[in-house]
């Protein structure tokens, strides 16, 4: 494919602009696997998508570009470049001299087609929008039908600029590109299917789809893929998984969460605080991670869900030489909404082994018998990734969100086994962010080789960030990521 592509990316709440483009390669990446290619350069990026709504591309082949449209969760629609200036009397003017062009792409005689304006960087007034209606209507060299109902094809007119304040408010217009819409994406589709307001069964820590999706399509999830979540709760990024046709396993610490029985407390503020969802009434299956499959019609695609916790992964999952998991995909609990917690092996050791005999049901022992002890971040993640270079397949991802504070150095744990693909930083707050953590396993580790330990960088850090900015408050402890976000409403943007 020679020409090049104007892809147009959604605007979203989520401020993800920094991840359209590892979104791109990721799902190129996806193709090149399904079609059996060997390594080359799919797709290229001739600007930055972290700069603007829109970014010129150029493709391998249009298979690969319906394919892009067709998974992308940030993109909006994939348009055909035609021209692009620098003013609107200097694409008039290239326009005109392309009436033969413009025929044969849909403006021929009775051919309908209709006309979309975008600013990029600005908005135009409702009256600005009809005066350049009325110029593009009465300048464009057409013979066809304008339709703005069943149109057979669509243009868009892309203008990047934006507005002076100074004397008045001023328009200062970069670039102006007329482009004939290719293909939609499967954004709007996806959004509305599988919104958390429909969803049978939901938590705090319920990731969005658009979310969700996105962690999907960077771990290269894909038909018939093996995917597990350690950390699945309520099941959102293996609903995602589900949807692209992968093979899901996941297990959570927390059993009441999987099956729907929230806490006394959680119950408590429920029924104090109602929250109106539009929940199909319709469906008569459980409220939990298995209805939430079930809802969606992907009960074919999970194997299973259990009770698990993460630093038992590797007693469980005897993986034998060359790995168990295409990819690993998780959210851990970082301590905000949900503390992050372990069983303590120590005590445990300890304790009989009766009462330690647990059925799935969890009725022999009730969750109270069984020690848990804080689990910091710094050693969840450094057990996630001793895992994950054990039990993933050559080249298979893991993606996991990794919390950080905005505008300080951070540390989290590495493995010689594994390489970091993407850091990307998603902001919680005017304080707060967590990065998208993106490893790809690149070879077989041996007994000696583990993750780095930064538990002691990472309780540094958070005890100089905390005495930097609240120097009245007592010593932190390693999990200390929640009591530094909670220490003072005014570092919170709600």
């Amino acid at each position: 494919m020679t020409r090049i592509t104007v892809c147009y990316f959604a605007e979203s709440l989520e401020r993800l602009e920094h991840f359209r483009q590892q979104e791109i390669e990721s799902i190129a990446e996806i193709w090149r696997i399904e079609k059996g290619y060997g390594p080359k350069e799919l797709c290229t990026f001739l600007e930055s998508p972290a700069d603007s709504t829109i970014a010129l591309m150029k493709f391998h082949s249009a298979a690969l570009l319906k394919f892009v449209a067709s998974r992308a969760v940030l993109l909006h629609s994939v348009c055909e470049q035609i021209v692009i200036a620098r003013s609107m009397n200097l694409m008039l003017r290239k326009l005109s001299k392309m009436q033969s062009v413009l025929e044969n792409l849909g403006m021929g005689v009775g051919r309908r087609f209709k006309l979309h304006i975008h600013a990029s960087g600005f908005s135009f007034t409702a009256e600005e929008k009809r005066r350049l209606y009325e110029v593009l209507g009465l300048a464009l060299p057409h013979v066809g039908i304008v339709d703005l109902v069943t149109p057979e094809t669509e243009f868009w007119v892309f203008f990047e600029g934006k507005r002076s304040e100074h004397d008045g408010p001023q328009l200062s217009i970069q670039r102006i590109c007329f482009t004939k819409l290719l293909y939609n994406s499967a954004r709007q589709s996806l959004l509305a299917r599988y919104s958390l307001k429909t969803r049978p069964h939901i938590g705090t820590t319920s990731l969005p789809p658009e979310l969700s999706f996105l962690l999907a399509n960077i771990g290269l999830i894909r038909s018939s893929a093996l995917v597990y979540d350690c950390f699945c709760g309520t099941g959102s990024t293996l609903v995602s998984a589900g949807h692209f046709g992968a093979i899901c396993l996941g297990s959570d610490r927390d059993a009441r969460t999987m099956r729907g029985r929230p806490s006394p407390k959680r119950k408590q503020t429920e029924k104090k605080y109602p929250k109106p969802r539009s929940i199909d009434l319709a469906f008569q299956g459980p409220k939990s991670i298995v209805g939430n499959m079930d809802y969606y019609d992907l009960q074919k695609r999970s194997v299973d869900f259990m009770r698990l916790s993460v630093e038992s992964c590797k007693d469980l999952w005897r993986t034998s030489r060359g790995g168990l998991f295409d990819a690993i995909v998780t959210d851990p609990p970082y301590g905000i909404r949900e503390g992050a917690k372990r069983v303590d092996r120590v005590k445990c050791s300890e304790m009989s082994l009766h009462r330690m005999n647990i059925n799935t049901a969890g009725d022999q022992c009730p969750l109270s018998s069984i020690p848990f002890v804080q689990y910091s971040t710094a050693e969840l993640e450094s057990d996630l990734l001793n895992f994950a270079a054990s039990s993933l397949r050559l080249h298979g991802r893991i993606v996991f969100w990794h919390p950080t504070a905005i505008g300080v150095a951070d540390y989290f744990p590495t493995h010689p086994c594994l390489q970091l693909l993407y850091k990307s930083t998603h902001n919680i707050n005017v304080r707060f962010s967590r990065d998208l953590l993106v490893f790809e396993k690149i070879c077989e580790p041996s007994h000696a080789e583990k993750a780095t330990d930064q538990t002691d960088k990472w309780v540094a850090f958070m005890m100089n960030f905390k005495r930097r900015e609240l120097p009245s408050t007592d010593p932190m402890q390693k999990d200390s990521v929640r009591d530094v976000y909670f220490a003072t409403p005014t570092w919170r943007s709600g």
